[in-house]
């Protein structure tokens, strides 16, 4: 499940779906990686595997996106799902990388261009969100969990 966030307050809205979410199910893993650039990206995607522990400290080789990439796509990953916030330069980088077999990623973007970008997200799964208050925000963001899901009390 491939789906995008095209808002204002963005992040926050983001940051409150991901606090419901592990409220809701606390054995998903939420990855937050950054996608303000190439470098910003290969960082957060580099920690990621380090925490995982399948990467070590001394990563040399230029193959290690691939090994993150297949961790994710395998079952030792558990059930999760990645934010990539403010990926905002939408290009064919990201996506040799990215896991298609599992999981869930969820993009901040004020770039447009991702819409219909089917390497990215599947068609109608892209939400944009004009300036609205963050209860606006998170009632619209809830219609798109599952019902089993909406278990998680409102904040005020």
């Amino acid at each position: 499940m491939l789906q995008c966030l095209i808002p204002r307050r963005k992040t926050a809205i983001a940051i409150e779906f991901c606090y419901r979410r592990k409220k809701s199910k606390p054995t998903e893993h939420i990855f937050w990686l950054y996608g303000d650039s190439h470098d910003a990206f290969n960082n957060s995607y580099l920690d990621l595997g380090r925490q995982a522990g399948i990467l070590d400290d001394n990563v040399r080789d230029e193959r290690w996106r691939i090994v993150v990439k297949n961790w994710l796509d395998g079952s030792a990953s558990g059930n999760w799902i990645m934010v990539i916030d403010n990926f905002d330069e939408v290009d064919s980088y990201l996506e040799r990388y990215l896991p298609v077999q599992r999981g869930a990623i969820l993009y901040t973007t004020r770039d447009g261009s991702i819409r219909g970008n089917v390497a990215y997200v599947a068609p109608g799964a892209c939400v944009t969100i004009d300036s609205m208050t963050d209860a606006e925000g998170m009632d619209m963001l809830e219609k798109f969990l599952p019902i089993s899901d909406r278990t998680a009390a409102p904040l005020s």
